[in-house]
């Protein structure tokens, strides 16, 4: 991924996908060592960097490669992101092979962290698309410049396809470095099956790439300079469209040891569990948070695409009420809208509007709910949200429920927020006539 020079944000790099390579690579059919593989991709590699426009020092850096002899050139959309959120402050460069090209945008998915190029250069070769994916266990490379050095070339294993709401990823076991974000990954015949994206810091040659058919699909899309912000946009409420759509589907859970039932998360959610006793051992207290790890990365300062939610269920054995309600809503909190940096944020998103309301659902349960939101300025159809409401039961057991959502229409945050008070109810509530 790029590294911006001033920020420690977790690294992501890339894998690869590809066009047909010319007669000056290798053989389809024939099974290739490293060396070789690297000597037939060498020419349609690039290292991509985002500078500023009043000086030649990198803001990031990343890999690219040619998937078209006129000049069509795949990387990450991470690697040139601030050139396209800042274009009075930044722009595209290509270093091959010791000359400085000047790149356009052509096109853009943000969802799937890819850019088309635009290089005005005679390239001598252009890579190729693999028809089908290896097997699960097959050897893969992965090209790329790590941490701004020489073209490297590593070798991995392929793991198959990880597919979370909007997001696909190929999982790879091989150790990729920081630079080699946008470079291809390529199968053992060195066609392209992947684009370099990620990997997890915190681990051990857990690498994903993008599958080669969004790279395919970039290369069929129609010039959109002039309009690129709209067509973020328009992939942004694509991206929400799913996520909504996969939560709204899924049914009621009932929470283990209590009567109460909450929203379900999508499998692909990854959650976690805590549960523990307050008030002089008075109050049962079971929380779970549940969190999607994929977002869609806008710049530095925006990520979309992405929600989380935490379900907090109370039971009180035993505590005077109005203590036991001081806990209740403590673990209800209190949400604000504000930001850490608030003049950064002022720049992208509006002011945050709160409103509190006691509602009831369907079938009669009632909720203190509490909703701050903010707009996007560049993607006005674009929204963040906050949202926390709790039962008024007036029982021993309570629910707290709390959301946050990023890059949602505030269509679809109504929608799942109606979603998640229908869904808080009593085991076998039934909604009114």
């Amino acid at each position: 991924m790029p590294r911006p020079r001033k920020t420690n944000w977790v690294f992501i790099i890339g894998m690869a996908l590809s066009m047909p390579w010319t007669a000056t690579c290798a053989p389809a059919q024939e099974l290739l060592h490293g060396s070789s593989i690297f000597g037939a991709i060498e020419g349609a590699m690039l290292q991509i960097k985002t500078v500023a426009q009043d000086e030649s020092s990198k803001q990031s850096y990343g890999s690219g490669y040619v998937v078209a002899a006129g000049g069509m050139v795949i990387t990450n959309y991470h690697v040139v992101a601030e050139a396209i959120q800042q274009p009075r402050h930044y722009r595209i460069v290509a270093q091959y092979q010791n000359q400085s090209l000047p790149a356009a945008i052509a096109a853009v998915d943000v969802v799937h962290d890819l850019a088309l190029l635009r290089i005005d250069h005679p390239f001598p070769t252009a890579v190729r698309f693999a028809k089908e994916m290896p097997a699960q266990g097959e050897e893969i490379f992965a090209l790329g410049l790590p941490e701004d050095l020489n073209f490297s070339l590593v070798k991995g294993t392929y793991n198959g396809i990880l597919r979370r709401g909007p997001y696909e990823v190929i999982h790879l076991s091989a150790p990729i470095n920081s630079g080699m974000s946008g470079g291809p990954t390529v199968n053992a015949k060195g066609e392209v099956i992947g684009t370099n994206v990620s990997r997890y810091v915190h681990a051990q040659n857990i690498s994903f790439s993008v599958p080669q058919q969004f790279a395919r699909s970039l290369l069929d899309t129609p010039p959109v300079a002039s309009a690129l912000h709209r067509q973020i946009e328009e992939q942004l409420r694509l991206a929400q469209d799913v996520l909504t759509q996969d939560l709204l589907q899924r049914n009621p859970v009932l929470r283990a040891d209590s009567h109460w039932q909450t929203p379900a998360m999508p499998d692909y959610f990854s959650c976690w569990h805590e549960q523990f006793v307050k008030g002089q051992k008075r109050i049962d207290w079971f929380a779970e948070k549940c969190t999607l790890q994929d977002r869609a990365y806008i710049s530095n300062r925006e990520y979309f695409g992405n929600y989380e939610l935490e379900v907090i269920f109370l039971r009180n054995r035993g505590l005077p009420r109005r203590r036991f309600y001081t806990a209740h809503y403590s673990a209800c909190g209190h949400i604000t809208g504000e930001n850490e940096n608030r003049s950064e944020y002022n720049r992208l998103y509006t002011n945050y509007h709160c409103a509190e309301d006691r509602i009831a659902n369907s079938r009669g349960n009632s909720f203190q709910i509490s909703v701050c939101a903010h707009q996007s300025l560049t993607y006005p159809s674009i929204y963040d949200a906050q949202v926390s409401y709790t039962t008024l039961s007036g029982a021993p057991e309570e629910i707290v429920v709390k959301g946050t959502f990023s890059g949602f229409t505030m269509e679809n945050i109504k929608r799942i927020v109606h979603h998640m008070l229908e869904a808080t109810a009593p085991e076998n509530a039934h909604a009114a006539d």
